[in-house]
C-alpha cells in the first residue's frame, strides 16, 4: 500500500465532488478517474469506511450491508459498504462496493487492458493475482502489510469495484458446520421432500399461507409448517401464468427452500442432502442426467413432478470461498 500521505485524508466536501465526477458512466470520464478513485476510497479503508457509512441495509448470516451516508448518496448512488465476517481460512474485512458501465463500443479485452493500466502502476507494494474467465477475468491486488486489497470483477457492459480491508482481529466470527447441523440438514431434506412432493399435486396448499404477488406479478406465498432451522428461507411460487412471456413455458407451482450459508464445502454435505432425498422419495422417480438438469446439481423426475437440489453450481457464484449453501425445490407441473 502507498503510504497514508499519499492517498492523504481527503475532506468530506471534496470527496462529495469527487464521488460526483466519478461515478458517472466512463464515456464522460477523465481518463485517470479509475486511479483517482480507487485511491481516495482506500484512505477511507482502514478506518472501515466509518465517514462514508450510512444505515443498515440489509443482516445475513455471514455479512452486514450498509448504505452511503445521505451527504454522500447523490454522487454515490450505486455504493454500498459491507462488513464480511470471519471464518477459517477467511479475515472479516470492510469493503466499498460500487458498479461502473463503459461505453458500448468497448470490447471485452479493452475493458480489462483499461483497468489494468489505471491500477496496477499506481498500486506500489501490491500483489495483483488474476482469476475467473478469460473474457471476464477477476483482478485482485492486495497488500499483505498493510491488509487493504482491490478486487475488480469484470462482466459484459461493464465491471465492479471492491475497495476493502482485511481486520486483524475480527469481531464477528462464523463457526464450521458441526456434524449435528449436517445431520439436522438431513433430516430437514428428508421432510422437505416427504411433505413437498405428498402436497404437489394440491398445489402445495395444506403448506401455504396467504399469498401476495412479487414485482413480475407471479404469486408468492409463504408457509404455514417449518422444515426446521436449516431450511429457513422457502416459499411457494404459482407460476402457472406465463407472465414473461417466454418460449418455452410449463406451468406449475413451486415449492423452495434453502439454508444459510454455511461454513463448509459443498462436499461436506452432499452425502447428507442426497441421502434425504433418495430415502424420502417415493416409487416411481427417475434420476436425471447430463444437460436436462439445467442449472441444479440433481435432479429426480416422476410423470408430473421434479425434485432438485443445488449445493454449489449455481448458489456457490454468489458466495465467498469457503462458505456453501443448499437449495431445494419441488416442481409440479399442471399439465
Amino acid at each position: 500500500m502507498p503510504e497514508r500521505r499519499e492517498h492523504g485524508t481527503m475532506k468530506t466536501p471534496a470527496l462529495v465532488a469527487l464521488c460526483a465526477t466519478l461515478l458517472l458512466p466512463l464515456p464522460g470520464r477523465a481518463s485517470d478517474v479509475l486511479r483517482t478513485y480507487t485511491h481516495a476510497m482506500l484512505a477511507y479503508a482502514p478506518q472501515n469506511f466509518s465517514a462514508l457509512r450510512g444505515i443498515e441495509k440489509q443482516r445475513e448470516s455471514y455479512r452486514i450491508t450498509y448504505g452511503i451516508a445521505r451527504a454522500h448518496a447523490k454522487g454515490c448512488a450505486s455504493c454500498s459498504i459491507v462488513d464480511e465476517f470471519s471464518w477459517p481460512h477467511h479475515a472479516e474485512n470492510w469493503y466499498l462496493n460500487d458498479e461502473w458501465t463503459v461505453p458500448k463500443s468497448w470490447s471485452h479485452e479493452k475493458t480489462a487492458s483499461y483497468i489494468v493500466a489505471q491500477l496496477t502502476p499506481s498500486l506500489v507494494g501490491f500483489d495483483r493475482a488474476t482469476s475467473g474467465s478469460k473474457e471476464y477475468p477477476t483482478y485482485r491486488w492486495r497488500n499483505a502489510k498493510t491488509k487493504l486489497w482491490v478486487q475488480v470483477d469484470t462482466y459484459n457492459g461493464g465491471f465492479s469495484t471492491r475497495i476493502g480491508h482485511d481486520l486483524a482481529q475480527p469481531l464477528h466470527t462464523l463457526h464450521e458446520a458441526t456434524l449435528d447441523e449436517i445431520d439436522a440438514l438431513r433430516d430437514a431434506v428428508s421432510n422437505f421432500v416427504k411433505l413437498g412432493v405428498e402436497a404437489g399435486p394440491t398445489d402445495f396448499t395444506s403448506l401455504r399461507g396467504g399469498g401476495k404477488r412479487d414485482d413480475l406479478g407471479q404469486m408468492a406465498y409463504p408457509l404455514t409448517v417449518s422444515f426446521g432451522s436449516s431450511l429457513t428461507e422457502c416459499s411457494v411460487r404459482d407460476l402457472t401464468e406465463n407472465v414473461l412471456k417466454l418460449d418455452s413455458f410449463s406451468p406449475n407451482w413451486t415449492l423452495e427452500c434453502s439454508t444459510t450459508p454455511m461454513v463448509a464445502s459443498p462436499k461436506a454435505l452432499e452425502a447428507q442432502v442426497l441421502q434425504a432425498v433418495a430415502a424420502a422419495l417415493p416409487g416411481g422417480f427417475s434420476t436425471t442426467t447430463g444437460d436436462d438438469l439445467g442449472l441444479n446439481d440433481y435432479r429426480w423426475d416422476d410423470t408430473s413432478t421434479n425434485v432438485a437440489v443445488d449445493i454449489g453450481s449455481l448458489a456457490g457464484l454468489f458466495l465467498p470461498k469457503g462458505l456453501a449453501q443448499v437449495r431445494i425445490g419441488i416442481v409440479h407441473f399442471t399439465h
